[in-house]
């Protein structure tokens, strides 16, 4: 009775594989009988593309006495196929021996077809603003070259507004040529290869300081570290990753030059990353939403920026396994952590 008014098509076949029983949930969805069904019949309703792949599946567990799952097609009464999350578990005698199996299959076709679309979107998406931000920058690039030209060679000559105005605009276009750049490294994260060999977190750092040089001697920085770990991310996913949360600590200063530490811990099954710094920190209830894209807690005149590089950091850091918050560093500053796979 439970086997059949159970929402899964279900079933039990014997040692060998051949099926000995159906719940009335299959003959409702197949619209077959027992008789078309029995041994090997349950291969007739399995699309031609899969058939293969499944049978090669089930029979390495009948050999091995290991529980099966896979995914496939089968077709139903109406001749329309549906996709299946189909598993078997073994039964046993009293001596361990598998003298059967007992299966279900599981409906899965709208999950399947939204996460299509949910995926088409994306990548849409993706599409789109890769798109925009590599076709603006040829423009903006002009916009800010000649408005450069212009502040340069008659700017002596303008008066007032005329020069305010111009001076305007050259920022203006110098901020969101940065915007544009920002944005396509963040859509170029989604679009490169998962690269498994292990980086160097201690060079990557180097590399980002090399980087973050003049702001480091502007500023008077001191920035430490702890010896750091061998982790499996692509070296420039890694540089990027410290470049932006060193020179967040860098800009976001308080009167004091500020000091960065950067340290890692082995976990179970992570590293803990944490950059540390003696800056003006984050309002507890803005430490989410400064991951977001475009978010930023200060006006561009006080702190310039395009607020896109906690963005990134989160994207990276996700896209390896990994999970980044902020906490607050004691005695003042902000503290982000962030974890990543052994």
């Amino acid at each position: 009775m439970l086997a059949n008014h159970m929402d899964q098509l279900a079933w039990t076949c014997d040692e060998l594989g051949l099926a000995t029983w159906y719940n009335q949930r299959w003959y409702a969805f197949t619209g077959t009988s027992f008789e078309s069904m029995r041994g090997d019949g349950w291969k007739t309703v399995h699309h031609p593309d899969h058939i293969e792949r499944v049978v090669q599946g089930l029979s390495a567990s009948l050999r091995s006495g290991e529980p099966w799952e896979d995914t496939f097609p089968l077709r139903g009464a109406s001749g329309e196929y549906r996709w299946f999350l189909s598993r078997a578990a073994p039964i046993q005698d009293e001596r361990g021996t598998v003298v059967g199996w007992f299966g279900t299959n599981t409906d899965i076709t709208e999950q399947r077809e939204a996460q299509d679309e949910l995926c088409r979107m994306n990548e849409d998406l993706r599409q789109f603003a890769y798109s925009v931000s590599h076709d603006l920058q040829e423009p903006l690039r002009t916009i800010s070259n000649y408005t450069a030209l212009l502040v340069q060679r008659h700017g002596g000559e303008l008066q007032g507004d005329a020069a305010e105005f111009l001076g305007l605009v050259h920022q203006a276009s110098v901020r969101l040529q940065h915007m544009v750049r920002d944005l396509l490294a963040y859509t170029r994260l989604g679009t490169e290869g998962q690269d498994q060999t292990e980086a160097d977190a201690g060079e990557a750092l180097a590399r980002a300081l090399d980087g973050l040089r003049a702001a480091v001697e502007d500023s008077g920085a001191t920035i430490t570290h702890d010896p750091l770990p061998l982790v499996r991310v692509p070296p420039a996913h890694l540089q990027l990753l410290f470049q932006n949360l060193l020179g967040n600590a860098l800009k976001y200063r308080g009167d004091a030059p500020p000091a960065v530490h950067v340290a890692a811990e082995r976990l179970p099954a992570h590293w803990s990353f944490s950059v540390r710094d003696n800056g003006i920190g984050v309002p507890e209830s803005q430490r989410e939403r400064i991951f977001g894209l475009f978010k930023r807690l200060h006006g561009p005149e006080k702190y310039p920026g395009t607020g896109m590089g906690l963005a990134i950091c989160r994207k990276i850091v996700e896209r390896h396994g990994g999970s980044i918050w902020m906490e607050p560093a004691p005695g003042g500053g902000a503290d982000f952590r962030f974890l990543l796979p052994v």
